[in-house]
């Protein structure tokens, strides 16, 4: 009996052991709001799933690629990862770069997927990654504030530079219709120039940049017009009261209290985005089109994604973690809609019933599901092709350089990072 009862009090103790061994570490970037669904998310996890434990790893949305990059090169990464789309070119060209998910096909639910979704998040054959939501940029509107100004939502590109020499006669000269950082200056005049030429940036098939020279010469001609118009603040204006181009429009005083009267996000960032204002203040705009358009402009993508670590000890929990967040009636009503409208059928049925989904979100993604949008390339938003069109457009903000020089600049780097990201 004594020998029954050690062997039984061993197991005990061994499975106590494992089930304390059984620790995910799970990282993710956004905003208070985020952060605080997610962290209820995970508590609710670990009560459901006896013997995990989930170490939560956040911050905001700067510095967590340059984290994530530090972290992969030091095979440290986080068991499952909040990715962007775009970085499965970085870190996966050959689909080893994650952990292939198709191999807990056992053990995960991936009939809550269309296959659509998950071929967006397969490279070389091997699942990398996990959508979390379709997203594209829309434009939100402070609606106090455009009232006093005294006119209607642009509605074309033409409206939207207009725009600017109104709110300064109207409002004042600290008053400006749109704020954008750097990533958005370049995204929605990228818009531009898509719609007028049918052609983006860089080729989405092919390693090589699209555009012309004398069609990257008008992109960068109409981002000047919208700043001497004074409906973008001019860079170094912007820098000087944040001192960070970077920072997004929800970290301003300016933009809680209304004197910057609009921004763009994507769609599945638009919690982020008004974090700190109230959001029934605003509005979702229409996205500006012109007379004659090739395209909608409009690029679309997986908003962010999740991935297990091709280096994780503990691949199945992973799984079910993924599981849990985003094909799960609990996991749903827990986040809402902090990362958008979910592409599972389990997830945005529970959104859509719960009635989860805000208003203004729910405007903007019907705004987006009735436009046609446009697959990018992924070297598109590759921190090398980035790190370029921000120097042009910091350096054509700045007054250091003209669009023609820009574009020249723009026609010659973006060959030569593509071709090498290409390789």
């Amino acid at each position: 009996m004594r020998t029954i009862l050690l062997a039984v009090l061993l197991s005990l103790c061994t499975a106590a052991v494992h089930a304390e061994d059984t620790v995910l570490r799970f990282s993710w970037w956004g905003g208070a709001e985020r952060h605080e669904a997610t962290l209820a998310a995970i508590r609710a996890f670990e009560a459901a799933t006896p013997g995990a434990t989930v170490k939560a790893e956040y911050m905001g949305w700067d510095g967590y690629l340059e984290r994530l990059t530090t972290q992969i090169g030091a095979q440290s990464e986080a068991d499952v990862m909040q990715v962007d789309w775009a970085w499965l070119a970085m870190f996966s060209k050959d689909g080893d770069g994650f952990y292939d998910a198709y191999s807990l096909k056992d053990s995960m639910n991936l009939d809550e997927y269309e296959q659509q979704w998950l071929d967006s998040g397969t490279v070389k054959g091997k699942l990398n990654a996990f959508p979390v939501s379709f997203s594209a940029l829309v434009v939100v509107y402070n609606k106090d504030t455009w009232q006093k100004a005294g006119i209607p939502f642009p509605e074309t590109w033409d409206d939207l530079v207009a725009a600017g020499k109104v709110f300064k006669e109207k409002l004042g000269p600290k008053y400006y219709p749109l704020d954008l950082n750097r990533d958005e200056r370049v995204y929605l005049t990228h818009a531009y120039i898509f719609q007028k030429t049918g052609k983006q940036f860089l080729d989405p098939e092919k390693a090589e940049v699209a555009l012309s020279l004398e069609e990257l010469t008008e992109w960068l001609a109409y981002y000047k017009r919208l700043l001497d118009s004074g409906t973008l603040m001019t860079p170094q204006d912007r820098a000087s009261i944040g001192g960070d181009n970077e920072r997004q429009s929800q970290e301003f005083k300016e933009f809680m209290d209304g004197e910057w009267a609009g921004s763009c996000t994507f769609d599945a960032a638009l919690a982020n985005r008004l974090g700190t204002v109230d959001s029934d203040n605003f509005a979702i705009g229409p996205f500006p089109t012109m007379d004659g358009a090739k395209s909608s402009g409009r690029v679309g993508r997986p908003a962010m994604m999740f991935a297990i670590s091709k280096n994780t000890q503990n691949p199945v929990m992973a799984g079910k973690l993924i599981d849990f967040l985003l094909a799960s009636e609990e996991g749903a009503k827990i986040l809402k809609s902090t990362r958008g409208a979910f592409l599972t059928k389990t997830g945005y049925a529970t959104l859509l019933k719960e009635g989860l989904i805000k208003p203004i979100n729910q405007q903007a993604m019907d705004q987006v599901r009735a436009t046609k949008c446009h697959t990018p390339n992924p070297y598109f938003e590759h921190a090398r092709t980035k790190n370029l069109m921000h120097e042009v457009f910091e350096e054509v903000g700045y007054g250091k350089i003209t669009p023609e020089d820009g574009a020249d600049t723009l026609l010659r780097e973006g060959n030569r990072i593509a071709k090498r990201l290409g390789r």
